[in-house]
């Protein structure tokens, strides 16, 4: 796949180098049949239809590290591109059947973030917060007037 924004609904940490995630990434339903058809059936939920879900994306490595660094929690938004692989289940030396498909997340970005990792990520686009602005000093005339000669200024 390739990279996405998607929404974390859980995360469970099994040990020091993994971890089961929950995500989603949803799509706005646009002006087209095969989209208002979706809508029309049920498909869609508050305009947005769901592109992906999945409840057992495996994070590892780096990933892991990031979800702590992060403290990705519901709701949280990340950037990520997740890798899918559909390994065999082998019985007495032969593929007895594919196995469903398994999703991992090897190193992620939060929206808005730069892609050195050594820079503090900037607070993602979702949270709602008072922009800040530098102080400015107060404006003070310069009470230092020179004597002007009326005849120099033209004004």
């Amino acid at each position: 796949m390739a990279k996405h924004y998607y929404t974390v609904w859980s995360v469970d940490f099994e040990g020091e180098n993994r971890a089961k995630v929950s995500l989603s990434r949803s799509r706005k339903v646009k002006d087209n049949s095969y989209d208002k058809q979706l809508e029309e059936a049920g498909g869609a939920k508050n305009g947005y239809i769901t592109d992906f879900s999945d409840s057992y994306v495996n994070f590892v490595g780096k990933a892991v590290n990031q979800l702590k660094k992060y403290d990705i929690k519901e709701k949280d938004r990340i950037y990520a591109d997740i890798e899918i692989s559909n390994e065999p289940y082998v019985k007495d030396g032969q593929v007895a059947y594919m196995k469903g498909y398994k999703h991992t997340v090897y190193e992620f970005e939060l929206p808005g973030s730069s892609e050195d990792d050594s820079q503090p990520a900037q607070t993602p686009k979702n949270i709602d917060r008072a922009p800040r602005v530098a102080e400015e000093e107060p404006y003070e005339p310069e009470s230092d007037i020179e004597d002007i000669d009326e005849e120099e200024n033209p004004f």
